[in-house]
């Protein structure tokens, strides 16, 4: 039987590390994106010593970049032309407002619009699975996040943690709506809160967001359990229905504003204009 093919971002600490662990032990095929390519390797090698599988590739990626992460999907649906799984594990916290070279706010364009534009551009790939999956690393942050749909860039305000909490919320009503649009499709989609995670995300941060980072860390649970239950999603027999935001492999739920129609609505029509893309529409 041939061994399923992932798709994950962000592999070489934490719950990506750990996703590509578990992943590499069941010998699935595996497309690793990173921003470092000395890591990368050093991360792979890593794993192919300590798992025997040999079907781990690279692939270097700065998903700030909406072009970078165009010439991404290039590569993977040539290398690729089915995907069963697609991760979108990658995700950033910074300390001040920092542009990309498309003008976006870096949190917003790594933590929303990479995962949203890359997720569209594999579709073709995962439909091919037959029973193609997308797993969507979000955060109860979300809870605290809000979509202002007349500020996604944070131009007019900007915070370290209300920038991040914005993207976890995108994340989610990305989540629910794409299951919604692709419906029709042999495809499911999921979000995730791996519960408050203990790793080296943030660790460069300072003040108040720094602050808190260290007052939860006692508290925190390991990598291992936080990549359970994606681990669970991508590879349980028969996928729950589609569009669920789950924790600890519980389906929970999310922000109001995920429930706002016109909101998500308008939400969607911005993120597809700021990812050059024309809407799937609803079937």
């Amino acid at each position: 039987m041939k061994s399923k093919t992932v798709v994950l971002t962000g592999a070489t600490s934490g719950i990506g590390k750990s996703l590509l662990k578990s992943l590499a032990a069941k010998k699935y095929s595996i497309a690793v994106v990173v921003r470092n390519a000395n890591l990368g390797k050093a991360t792979i090698e890593e794993i192919i010593n300590a798992s025997g599988n040999q079907d781990i590739r690279l692939f270097v990626c700065d998903l700030a970049s909406l072009e970078a992460v165009r010439n991404l999907a290039v590569q993977l649906q040539s290398e690729y032309p089915v995907i069963d799984i697609l991760i979108n594990n990658a995700g950033l916290i910074n300390e001040t407002r920092i542009l990309t070279v498309d003008g976006f706010e870096h949190t917003w364009a790594v933590n929303h619009l990479a995962p949203f534009l890359l997720t569209h551009l594999l579709l073709p790939n995962l439909e091919k699975s037959g029973e193609g999956r997308i797993i969507n690393l979000a955060s109860e942050a979300q809870k605290m996040g809000r979509i202002n749909l007349e500020d996604l860039n944070s131009e007019k305000s900007f915070s370290s943690f209300g920038s991040y909490c914005q993207s976890k919320l995108a994340n989610v009503i990305f989540t629910r709506e794409l299951a919604k649009r692709i419906k029709s499709r042999p495809v499911s989609v999921f979000a995730v809160h791996p519960g408050v995670v203990k790793t080296q995300f943030g660790a460069g941060l300072k003040g108040f967001t720094s602050t808190m980072f260290k007052i939860s860390a006692p508290f925190m649970r390991n990598a291992d359990k936080g990549a359970a239950t994606p681990l669970w999603l991508a590879t349980m027999p028969k996928a729950p229905e589609s569009g669920g935001y789950y924790h600890d492999k519980k389906l929970i739920q999310p922000n109001a504003q995920a429930q706002d129609a016109s909101l998500v609505e308008a939400f969607w029509n911005k993120s597809c204009q700021m990812t050059g893309i024309e809407p799937i529409k609803a079937h």
